[in-house]
């Protein structure tokens, strides 16, 4: 549900500095001495045949609120009619998972003490780069002698060992079994975009998104933290990279689960949408990070239909994928010559309507399925919006 309430309007966005974005990273590396990461000798892409951990359940965005503005009908000076504040309620932190539970790939050291002939082959020696004990395979099981093929997969290292314990009564009058972790190779998190060291790292023990971003040596100079979004499974998460690492804002520094994606996209990237009663729909690039509203109408073709609503132009612009704005634009007081151009901001969804709009609720249907085709390429929290299917919209 998108709830519109009724409320001043104020500048959602402020800006930080880099030395607390460096303070941040420095202190997430210092906790994760000793934590895995290695680049993937698999397909990045790819999925294992098991997934290691249950997913958390994404967190339903069903209360996105609307803080609607004063209208000013361009009498500040500009051609704005009419500013709203957009929120979506952040994701909660949670608990940080449980033990570490065993997946596909994973290396595994088995010990049965006083019988080494029956555990994991040269313990924990390794051969090149690739550990020497009993990997798991891609059904989840590990190769023992005398006990054969034993499925571990989904069972943390005390579940294994009592398994395995179970299995070796059958040959030894009360098994002793140790079972440890010899390479981390199932819980793959993807860091993607502009990091300092953009690559896979693999979970093994609880991590949170500060962590993350801190095992990828930090971001790059040209990160662009508006558009930063955390994806898991096909869903974009409503967590404010920008305010975790600029204002310490700790509500946004969830746990990581395995498969999630943190992308961050570079400030070369930077474009808006134009939509709806122009020629060419779509993306048009920004010069250096400037545009203003009337040349990407131009940009995109110019208008179908000459003198439609121009008083009625409506921006959807995002902050972060929990913080945006909407906007209405009286773009035929700039075409007059009454008001000064518009700038846009990198991200904005620009809509020309093509006959008249009740609310923001007809314009969110008008959009949603554009956004859904564009998929990744808009702004994480217009890609949160879309998820929601723009459903029950109040004003």
């Amino acid at each position: 549900m998108i709830r519109i309430e009724t409320r001043s309007w104020r500048r959602a966005i402020g800006l930080g500095t880099r030395g607390l974005r460096a303070a941040a990273w420095a202190f997430a590396a210092a906790s994760l001495v000793g934590c895995s990461v290695a680049a993937s000798f698999r397909d990045p892409r790819s999925k294992p045949e098991h997934a290691p951990v249950a997913a958390r359940p994404i967190p339903a965005v069903d209360d996105v609120t609307v803080e609607r503005g004063e209208p000013t009908d361009g009498g500040d000076g500009t051609a704005v009619v009419e500013r709203q504040t957009l929120r979506v309620p952040s994701a909660p932190t949670g608990e940080p998972p449980a033990d570490y539970v065993i997946g596909p790939h994973d290396v595994l050291y088995v010990n049965v003490f006083g019988k080494p002939e029956l555990g994991s082959p040269a313990g924990a020696v390794t051969f090149g780069n690739r550990s020497l004990g009993s990997r798991v395979d891609g059904r989840g099981r590990i190769q023992l002698p005398m006990v054969g093929m034993v499925e571990v997969t989904g069972l943390t290292l005390g579940q294994a060992q009592q398994r395995l314990a179970e299995k070796y009564k059958r040959y030894i009058t009360e098994p002793w079994v140790v079972v440890e972790v010899l390479e981390y190779s199932s819980q793959p998190v993807y860091l993607v975009g502009s990091f300092r060291q953009p690559q896979v790292i693999y979970l093994n023990r609880p991590t949170s998104l500060l962590q993350g971003i801190a095992l990828g040596s930090g971001l790059a100079d040209n990160a662009f933290l508006p558009g930063a979004r955390v994806i898991r499974g096909q869903h974009v998460l409503p967590v404010d990279v920008y305010r975790l690492l600029n204002e310490g804002d700790l509500e946004q520094n969830i746990w990581l689960m395995p498969q999630d994606t943190l992308y961050v996209p570079d400030l070369s990237e930077q474009r808006v949408f134009v939509l709806g009663n122009v020629n060419q729909p779509g993306a048009v690039p920004m010069t250096q990070g400037k545009l203003t509203l009337t040349e990407a109408i131009s940009m995109a073709g110019g208008f179908v239909k000459v003198g439609g609503l121009l008083k009625q132009v409506r921006v959807l612009r995002s902050y972060s994928p929990t913080r945006g704005e909407l906007i209405t634009v009286n773009l035929k007081m700039i075409l007059d010559g009454q008001a000064p151009p518009f700038n846009l901001m990198a991200g904005d969804i620009v809509y020309l309507p093509k006959s008249k709009l009740g609310n923001w609720n007809d314009l969110m249907r008008e959009i949603l399925p554009t956004i859904e085709v564009l998929g990744n390429v808009v702004t994480p929290l217009a890609q949160i919006i879309s998820a929601s299917n723009g459903n029950n919209i109040n004003n």
